[in-house]
C-alpha cells in the first residue's frame, strides 16, 4: 500500500538528505583535502601542520602507521596511549625513536572508535584526531610545515627582456672572466657581486698525444655567465717544437665537445717547454646556455699541430662513436677524438665548425691557404 507523505514527513525526509549530503562531502574532504588526489594511493598522505586544529589521522589494528614530522619529536601524550611493545592494555601503541621525526602508531583494541594524540615538535603543540577505519587506513602520513604564501600574479616578459637574460657574448668579458679565475683568491673577498655563484676545483686532467701532453689543473665555473675557465699547461717531450692555432682548441666535458670561446695560449712550443694556458668555454652550439657543472672532467683536445719540420706530430686517433640522446631540434655535438682509442680508417675531412664572427677569414680557411 502506498502512502502520499504529509508536509511533516516531507520535511525530515529533506533534513535528512541534507544531513548525509554534508556528511558526503566532509569524507570527501578528508580523503582528498589533506595533499591527496584522485591519482594518488590514500594509503599514502602528506598533511600541513596546523597548531590550531585538529588533524585527523585514520589508523588500523591491522598494521602500523608512520607519521614523520619534519623536526624530532619532544613528546607525545594521549590518553590510552602506551609505549610498551609487550602491553596490551592501552588503546593504541606507539614507538618513537630518539631524535627523530618518526612516530609509528597501531591499534590494539580493534572495538575502538577514536582516541586522541598530542605531539610536542620544538615549541609547537599539535593535535591529532585518530580514527579506527581499517579499509581508510594510511600507512605513511608525511607532515610538513604549514607555509602561507601570496601567490604572485604572472608577470609578461617581453623580448627584451629575454635577450637581456641570455650569456653577453663579448670578447672583453671574456678576458675579464680570465682575469677574474686568476686573482679569484684576492678579489672575490673585495669584490663578492662579481663571483656570484662562483666555483673552483683543482684537477690533473690530461690529454695525452704522445710527445705532447695538455693538462688542465684548475676549473672555475661563473654561472651568471654561463662560462667555465679552465687554465694548465701544455708540454712538449719531444725534440721538435710544435705550433698550432690556439683559436681551434677545444673543450671536452664527457662525451662531448665544445668550440673554446677565448684562448691565452702561445701557439709555439719548443722541444723540453711547458706553457701555461688559460681558456673560456662560455654557452652551448646554438648559442643558448650550456650549463656545464664544474664537477665535469674537463679536458683541452689541441688542433693539429706541426712540428717544425712541417710534418704532423699530431697522432690521436678517433674516438669510437658513443650513442648521445640529442633534443630535437638542436645542433648535434662533433664527436669527440680520444688519445687512448684504437685507430679507425681515416676519414674524408670536414670543415671545423666556428663562430660566426670567425667565418670568411683567410687564417681559418684550408683551401685559402692552399691558394
Amino acid at each position: 500500500m502506498y502512502h502520499t507523505d504529509t508536509p511533516y514527513q516531507k520535511h525530515k525526509t529533506g533534513i535528512r538528505i541534507q544531513r548525509w549530503g554534508a556528511l558526503t562531502l566532509w569524507l570527501c574532504g578528508v580523503t582528498l583535502g589533506y595533499g591527496q588526489s584522485a591519482d594518488h594511493d590514500f594509503r599514502v598522505q602528506e598533511q600541513a601542520l596546523d597548531a590550531n586544529r585538529v588533524a585527523p589521522i585514520v589508523v588500523s589494528p591491522d598494521h602500523v602507521t608512520t607519521l614523520l614530522f619534519p623536526r624530532p619529536i619532544a613528546a607525545v601524550v594521549g590518553y590510552g596511549m602506551t609505549s610498551d611493545p609487550a602491553g596490551e592494555d592501552g588503546w593504541i601503541q606507539y614507538a618513537h625513536p630518539a631524535d627523530s621525526g618518526m612516530l609509528t602508531l597501531r591499534v590494539l583494541k580493534s572495538d575502538l572508535k577514536a582516541a586522541y594524540m598530542t605531539v610536542l615538535v620544538g615549541d609547537d603543540l599539535y593535535n591529532f584526531e585518530l580514527a579506527n577505519d581499517p579499509e581508510r587506513a594510511a600507512l605513511s602520513v608525511k607532515l610538513v610545515d604549514r607555509q602561507v604564501r601570496e601567490e604572485a600574479p604572472a608577470k609578461e616578459v617581453t623580448p627584451k627582456q629575454v635577450r637581456d637574460a641570455r650569456p653577453v657574448y663579448d670578447p672583453e668579458k671574456l678576458h675579464t672572466l680570465l682575469r677574474l679565475a686568476a686573482d679569484g683568491p684576492v678579489m672575490r673577498q673585495s669584490a663578492p657581486d662579481l663571483y656570484q655563484g662562483y666555483e673552483c676545483r683543482e684537477v690533473a686532467n690530461v690529454s695525452d698525444y704522445g710527445e705532447v701532453v695538455a693538462t688542465v689543473k684548475e676549473i672555475h665555473r661563473f654561472p651568471v655567465d654561463d662560462a667555465v675557465v679552465l687554465s694548465g699547461d701544455v708540454q712538449n717531450k719531444g725534440a721538435k717544437a710544435i705550433s698550432f692555432n690556439p683559436a681551434a682548441v677545444t673543450v671536452a666535458a664527457g662525451d662531448r665537445e665544445y668550440p673554446a670561446a677565448f684562448v691565452d695560449c702561445a701557439g709555439t712550443v719548443n722541444p723540453g717547454q711547458t706553457i701555461k694556458f688559460g681558456l673560456v668555454a662560455q654557452g652551448d652550439l646554438d648559442g643558448g646556455r650550456a650549463h656545464l657543472a664544474a664537477r665535469n672532467n674537463f679536458r683541452v683536445l689541441l688542433p693539429d699541430f706541426r712540428s717544425n719540420g712541417g710534418e704532423d706530430a699530431r697522432k690521436e686517433p678517433a674516438m669510437p662513436k658513443a650513442s648521445v640522446k640529442r633534443k630535437p631540434g638542436r645542433r648535434p655535438h662533433r664527436q669527440l677524438a680520444s688519445p687512448q682509442a684504437s685507430s679507425p680508417p681515416k676519414a674524408a675531412a670536414q670543415p671545423r665548425w666556428q663562430w660566426p664572427w670567425r667565418r670568411g677569414r683567410r687564417d681559418d680557411n684550408p683551401q685559402a691557404k692552399a691558394n
